[in-house]
Order: C-alpha cells, then structure tokens, then sequence
C-alpha cells in the first residue's frame, strides 16, 4: 500500500482574521470521468469518477470601511450552457461519454438566497479546466 505524504509547509503566518465559508451546492453534477485525471496513484477497480459539485462563498468580516472584496467565491460548478464551454472541453468529455448535469448556474442560486452580486468582488477558480487547452490526461 502506498502511503502518504505528509502535507507541505506552506509557511502560512499566524493570524487573527477569520472568515465565514458557506458550501454552495451548484446542482451540478459529474460522472463517468476518468478517475486517473484527478488523482493518483491509481486505484485498481477505481477507474470512473462520479461525483456532485459544489462551491464555496468566502466572506471576510470586515474590519472597517464595506469592501466588495470582503466576499469572494470558489468555483463555479458547472455552466449550465456546458455545450458553450471551451470547445476542447467539450468535445473530450463528450468522447468520453461523460455525464454532465447542471439544473442551474451559481448566480442564480447566489440570488435566490438572498445575496447582491454586486457585492461579490471575485470568482476564484481552483482549476484550469475553464481554458481552451487541456493536458493529455482528460
């Protein structure tokens, strides 16, 4: 069995800022994508990956004056329109026969419970999957 690694110093200084994280549950969903391009080492009998999607909305307590950058968001889920993603993107999870389903996008989802997008001051996107190439592996 392969054992793992011991996480990295990240040399992260010490703070008294906190924040509040709240999951959003994007109503995306993924499934039939090739487990080895998402992890490793591979796992014998784990070859497919299905699995929902979620984002994540970051709010800074604010410490003074109101600053729109005091709430950001992590990831987006999947685009409703996922046919009008990069077209590399499509075309390969569309080879793949991967399954793709997404009732509606995160700013609608943000509205409807109650949240200003114009208070959201940045989209942080964990991944590169949202640019037109991809590596070799998907």
């Amino acid at each position: 069995m392969v054992q793992a690694q011991p996480p990295p110093d990240l040399k992260i200084p010490a703070s008294s800022s906190t924040v509040d994280i709240s999951i959003i549950d994007t109503t995306s969903y993924v499934g039939k994508l090739p487990a080895a391009a998402f992890m490793e080492p591979a796992m014998p009998g784990f070859d497919e990956l299905s699995a929902p999607c979620f984002a994540f909305m970051i709010k800074h307590k604010p410490s003074g004056a109101k600053n729109k950058y005091d709430t950001l968001i992590w990831d987006l889920g999947v685009r409703k329109d996922f046919e009008n993603a990069p077209i590399t993107l499509v075309n390969r999870l569309k080879e793949g026969n991967a399954i793709i389903k997404t009732e509606k996008d995160v700013a609608t989802i943000l509205k409807e419970n109650g949240q200003d997008l114009n208070e959201v001051g940045g989209i942080i996107w964990s991944h590169y999957h949202f640019v037109t190439k991809l590596p070799p592996i998907l």
